[in-house]
């Protein structure tokens, strides 16, 4: 297995630990709810991310970038922003957790790794050599704050996203979806 594959499965084991190590009941159902979630938007069951055990149907998602934040209000509008970040053949997963857990809902410090090609990069208007042949790490620091209610749903998402950076890698280095899946199934 791969260091990122590696870390990302540290990413994952952090919450279960979490969960295991937190004595108050709802804390647990939030921590369970988190790792679900996370594991299924991996391994790429969209589908079950929504159901209303995980998601509440008047979800709303908050995604701030900068000065800018874009909200997202319902089941039907956060579902299409969804599927729109999880279109394509680019891997991602999440490293380096910080994580805190309360009755209302979680924080979570964390890194964002998305598996490009320089040609990816350049169609997005990247000053990068448009080359298939060279592969990118981009890590983007993030904050969630996340919301549940009190069955333990997710309510409300709010992601503040910071400046990427790119890190060239060895095409060995670049995980496939399908492992990352492999480790995100792992943890359901």
């Amino acid at each position: 297995m791969n260091d990122y594959l590696n870390d990302f499965r540290d990413f994952l084991q952090h919450i279960r630990d979490a969960e295991a190590d937190t004595l108050q009941q709802k804390r647990r159902m939030i921590l369970a709810n988190f790792l679900r979630r996370t594991s299924l938007e991996f391994s790429g069951q969209a589908d079950l991310v929504f159901s209303p055990a995980l998601t509440s149907p008047e979800i709303r998602y908050n995604v701030s970038f900068g000065n800018k934040t874009t909200s997202y209000i319902g089941g039907e509008a956060v579902r299409a922003y969804f599927d729109k970040t999880h279109q394509g053949s680019t891997a991602a997963i999440a490293i380096d957790q910080h994580l805190a857990v309360a009755d209302w809902g979680l924080t979570s410090h964390s890194v964002d790794v998305r598996f490009v090609t320089g040609a990816q990069l350049a169609d997005e208007g990247r000053n990068i050599s448009p080359s298939n042949d060279i592969f990118y790490a981009e890590h983007t620091p993030m904050v969630l704050v996340w919301y549940y209610d009190d069955n333990g749903a997710l309510r409300e998402e709010n992601n503040m996203l910071s400046s990427s950076t790119l890190k060239k890698i060895e095409p060995e280095a670049v995980p496939t979806p399908y492992d990352i899946a492999a480790v995100a199934r792992s943890f359901l």
